[in-house]
């Protein structure tokens, strides 16, 4: 599942890179002469950052409720495929029961290894390092602001 949402998270760390490493740069061009301009510009890395974060939270909540969705969905055939175990193995007749069973029981191994896949399934469309990388760009910006600051009130 979160295969499926890899590409549009690529692109917006791509995005987010962008905006990041402006940020960083813009202040290199045009030092803010006020603390109101100082103040904007923390204002819009943080907006950036949101910005980034909400597409990414709501993309896990998306996949979270599929992977809830699917488990429940697992454990109701599940529930229904060992009613019908029982039923077959309460009969009287035994005649094809050990076929009965044997698919039976087949059905039960595909829904428990279907099972397991689903659990093992990632929440969220990209990997731990993508959200290291995310972090060292917010964290560089967040730095040069906080230069910016220390440069402008604190050395004169």
């Amino acid at each position: 599942m979160a295969e499926t949402f890899r590409p549009l998270a690529i692109m917006n760390l791509y995005g987010a890179a962008f905006v990041f490493l402006s940020l960083a740069i813009i202040p290199s061009f045009y030092m803010p002469k006020s603390f109101i301009e100082i103040a904007l510009y923390g204002f819009i890395i943080a907006l950036s950052v949101l910005a980034f974060l909400v597409p990414f939270n709501n993309i896990h909540m998306v996949l979270a409720r599929l992977k809830r969705r699917e488990l429940e969905r697992i454990n109701e055939e599940t529930k229904e495929l060992l009613r019908e175990l029982e039923e077959t193995l309460d009969e009287k007749n035994p005649k094809n029961i050990r076929d009965r069973v044997a698919i039976l029981n087949a059905r039960l191994l595909a829904m428990s290894l279907k099972e397991k896949m689903v659990r093992d399934a990632g929440e969220w469309p990209v990997k731990v390092r993508f959200f290291t990388a995310l972090v060292s760009l917010a964290w560089v910006t967040f730095l040069r602001y906080i230069l910016d600051i220390v440069l402008k009130y604190f050395i004169h």
